[in-house]
Parts: structure tokens; sequence; C-alpha cells
């Protein structure tokens, strides 16, 4: 479907949106070393509970605009877009370990994010969606429905499989196929606020009612696993029934809600200086997202902020420190574009 002027500015105004909320998330999670349990925290619940699900979901908006590419040219330009840049940046996140652990010890790290560059994880199961989808789509013949349920009902009936079929990739792969089927559909009913209103409804009430909140990163789709690199792998608990229908109904309703909403206040508000802030970093997510991670890297090892009163720091530590982390993103982006060399490797832009 091809995307109009006015579709492109919200769509980099709702991934503006969505980055902040990724870096706001790993603020909360990684900006104090004090003693306490991020994941009691109120505002990191909510945000985990459906912002990488937002961002596939976006992701997926575009994928049948991009279906005609021949197969293995599109896995050779997003590999070298996304994975390459991962397995770099996750590679400068081992320099730290030379001074903790010595030598050996970053060696091993080292072929360990370079087999899989796991604080990047995201991008990894992007790519793994691109190729699942394009895989299916073209099996049967653009039915995308038909090709999503299949192709959903088979990942997830699979043993995870070491690197190669991770739970993330599991848990992800639906929401790529939402983006492409709001994209193809969402015309015939975005105009009502029903679309926005009635997930938003549908998360608060899930998130209210659930017991206790599970986590993709520490649980697990399939109680088999088949390890080809066992040094990499971390056994999780397998999801039951209650837990898989809590974390697929926060991330569907939460980033159906976000989505929608975002779209239909765009209009009104798309000249507001906010509006434009969040469109402009939302056209350079994915170098936030790299040079993030890497700043909460270092910089957690030489400041904590505190993490009492909670309400302070969910609404005034972690805010101001995101805004300031997304500010130096901006500048580094900056600086590696004027590289045709270093945006290639460290962007994934090629002109």
């Amino acid at each position: 479907m091809v995307m109009d002027k006015e579709r492109i500015g919200y769509i980099d105004f709702i991934k503006g949106a969505a980055i902040f909320l990724v870096v706001w998330g790993h603020s909360v999670q990684y900006a104090s070393v004090e003693s306490y349990y991020f994941f009691d925290n109120t505002v990191f619940k909510i945000i985990y509970a459906f912002h990488m699900p937002l961002f596939m979901l976006l992701s997926g908006l575009f994928f049948e605009k991009s279906i005609s590419m021949p197969f293995l040219r599109m896995v050779k330009k997003r590999y070298l877009q996304w994975v390459l840049p991962a397995i770099v940046f996750a590679a400068l996140l081992v320099i730290p370990s030379l001074y903790n652990g010595g030598v050996d010890q970053s060696a091993d790290l080292l072929i360990k994010r370079v087999i899989y560059p796991a604080p990047y994880w995201y991008v990894v199961a992007l790519f793994f969606c691109v190729i699942v989808s394009s895989v299916f789509y073209k099996l049967f013949k653009g039915r995308i429905i038909i090709a999503a349920t299949a192709s959903t009902l088979l990942i997830l009936l699979l043993p995870d499989i070491s690197i190669f079929l991770t739970p993330e990739y599991k848990f992800m792969l639906p929401y790529f196929w939402l983006g492409a089927i709001i994209s193809r559909y969402s015309y015939k009913y975005s105009k009502s606020w029903v679309t926005a209103v009635v997930p938003l409804m549908l998360f608060v009430v899930v998130f209210l009612l659930q017991r206790e909140q599970c986590f993709i990163y520490s649980k697990s789709f399939s109680s088999i696993s088949v390890n080809f690199f066992p040094f990499m792998v971390i056994h999780k608990n397998p999801l039951n029934i209650s837990e898989m229908a809590s974390l697929y109904g926060l991330g569907l309703f939460g980033s159906m809600a976000i989505y929608f909403v975002l779209k239909k206040i765009y209009p009104s508000i798309k000249k507001s200086a906010t509006t434009k802030w969040f469109a402009y970093i939302g056209k350079n997510t994915l170098g936030i997202y790299f040079i993030s991670i890497l700043i909460n890297h270092y910089v957690s090892c030489f400041v904590s902020l505190p993490a009492n009163p909670e309400l302070l720091y969910d609404l005034l530590y972690t805010i101001t420190y995101s805004i300031a982390t997304i500010f130096l993103c901006l500048i580094i982006i900056t600086f590696i574009t004027k590289s045709e060399l270093m945006q290639k490797i460290l962007l994934g832009i090629y002109k």
C-alpha cells in the first residue's frame, strides 16, 4: 500500500512516541543501580506491555509495499540494514568487561554477541519476521489473513531453537502481521474512534485483571528446546494459557490503542513543536535504538539515579534522563552520517 505524505507524517510521529517509550522504559530499568525490583515498577510494566509490539506493528505497515523486492536481495538488504549494525553495537557493549573481567571473559562475551546480539534482539526478531512473512505471503499468493494465521500457528507449535527461533521471535510475528493487515484494511474502519477507544479500554481491563504480569524475556512458548549454542541459552519457564492470553492481549490492545489514538489526534496537533519533535526523532528510530542502549550501558557504570520515591523516579528523573539520552543520540547520529562508511556500518544507511 502506497503511503501518502500525510500518512508518512503521522507514522513518523507515532514512531517518535514509540522510541521515546523504549528509551524511557530502558531508563526506568537501568538508570538506577539501587536495590529495587524494576519488574514491579508500574511505569515499566505499562511500557513493556506493548512498546515492542507497537514497533513491530509499525514495521508491518510497510510489508506489502516492499514485498515486490526479489527475496534474496531483500534478505541481504535487511541483514545489512538491521542485523550487521546490531552486531557492531553489541560488540561495543563488551568493552567494559575488559576492565571488569579481563581479556578471556571479554573474548568469550564478544563471540556470543557476534553470534547473537542479544541486547538488540528486536532488530534480529524483525529480520526473522520479514523473512517468514515474505515466504508465507508468497506461498499463499497474497492472501494475507491465511498467511498470517498459518505462519503464526506453525511458529508457535515449533520448539524453541536456540538463536534461530527464540520466544521473542515467536511473540513478535503476530504483531508484524497485524501491521500488514492494518495497512491493507484499516481505511475501512480507521475513521471511527471505536478503533482507538475499544483497544484502549480492553488494554486497561486486561492490565488490571491480570494476576501477575509476565514478560517474554523470562518465559518460553514451548517446553521443548533445541540448543545449537548451549552456552547462550537461558532456560525459561513455558507460558501457561492464562499467561499467554494476558501477554498477547496486552501487546495487541496496547499497540492498537496507541497507534489509532495517535493517528486520530495527529491532524489537530501536527503543527505543534512537540509533535514536530516526535516526528523528527521518529525519522531516526533505528539509530536512537542502537545508541541509547549503548549510552545506558556505559552511563549506568558511573551514574545511578535515586529510585525512591518511585513517583519522582518515574515522572521526573527518568523522563529527564530519557530526553537527554535522545538528544545525545541525535548528536551522535549527526556525526556518524558525515561518514558514508560509518553510516553503513552503524546505522544501516545505504544511499
